[in-house]
């Protein structure tokens, strides 16, 4: 059966307006120990779960399980940001139990745009928990409107266990974002180190929405310089995709190097139309969903 995870205490968070989030990455930019040495320690074939973020968005989320759990057989946690679809969620994540997990905030976490995304920043936070807890060494952290159509989980694995990275993903030429946060792969050794787990908390905890893209690229920078692998340092050398990226092994599977052009078996919705999610649904479930269920999403 779906667990339903015990949310954090609820809390009140600032606004700050987005044209002061890449200044504040300045000031919160995050600082490791340079004599730290992590080792990623995966096993031949690591286990991998996946975290969506999200706020309601039935259609989106409904669409992404049946690829994530029918056709890659993976565990997910949906990080719900306290939408008023609640049991409408818990149905959902029964309906794919044992497979799913909901965690719900007690209050909003001004997941909006153009305010800096503290419900994004927890659900990186609650993943990794809910990962360590269950014992994954990889962590895929999507957006709700990241829709994967394909198998993609045996790539992603190769790509751990070749690099011994901490890393995986991609960035966007179009925006100049040196990560791109929608889908963003983590080894879990790595990312629930002390240091990161720290940053995490702090960011969550004192109010502080960051512009995710550069601040979580630059938590994945320090951790690939703790990298103690032999392998990862010899992948690095020869996989380097520029000084902007250091720390992010480019992983293509289901997206390309800009947010806004369209990666085969995937979804996103800076480059596909609502038809696209809608489409893809009827191939699935027939009549399930309308058109405008899909364009009735719950807006941040």
């Amino acid at each position: 059966m779906s667990r339903l995870i015990d949310p954090m205490e609820p809390m009140e968070y600032i606004n700050h307006p987005n044209e002061v989030l890449r200044m504040l990455r300045y000031f919160v930019r995050p600082q490791m120990d340079p004599e730290e040495r992590i080792t990623p320690d995966y096993s031949a074939d690591p286990a991998l779960g996946v975290v969506i973020s999200t706020y309601g968005s039935i259609p989106f989320l409904d669409l992404n399980l049946h690829y994530l759990v029918h056709v890659n057989h993976l565990r997910v946690l949906i990080h719900d940001d306290c939408s008023p679809r609640r049991d409408e969620l818990i149905a959902l994540c029964r309906s794919y139990a044992p497979y799913v997990d909901l965690y719900s905030t007690q209050e909003r976490m001004w997941h909006k745009e153009k305010i800096g995304v503290i419900g994004d920043t927890n659900s990186f936070l609650v993943g990794l928990q809910w990962a360590q807890q269950n014992g994954f060494e990889l962590l895929l952290k999507l957006s709700r409107r990241m829709v994967v159509l394909k198998e993609f989980a045996s790539s992603l694995k190769r790509l751990a266990v070749e690099s011994d990275a901490f890393t995986f993903g991609n960035y966007c030429t179009d925006d100049d974002f040196p990560l791109r946060t929608e889908c963003v792969a983590m080894c879990v050794k790595a990312w629930t180190n002390p240091f990161p787990m720290n940053q995490l908390n702090t960011m969550v905890y004192a109010k502080l929405p960051v512009f995710a893209e550069y601040w979580f690229h630059d938590l994945a920078r320090m951790l690939a310089y703790a990298n103690a692998s032999p392998r990862y340092r010899q992948y690095a050398d020869t996989h380097r995709i520029g000084a902007a990226h250091d720390g992010l092994v480019r992983w293509s599977d289901l997206l390309g190097e800009s947010r806004y052009s369209a990666a085969p078996g995937a979804l996103w919705h800076n480059c596909n139309p609502v038809e696209d999610y809608y489409r893809a649904a009827r191939e699935v479930f027939g009549e399930r969903y309308t058109l405008d269920d899909f364009r009735g999403i719950e807006m941040f």
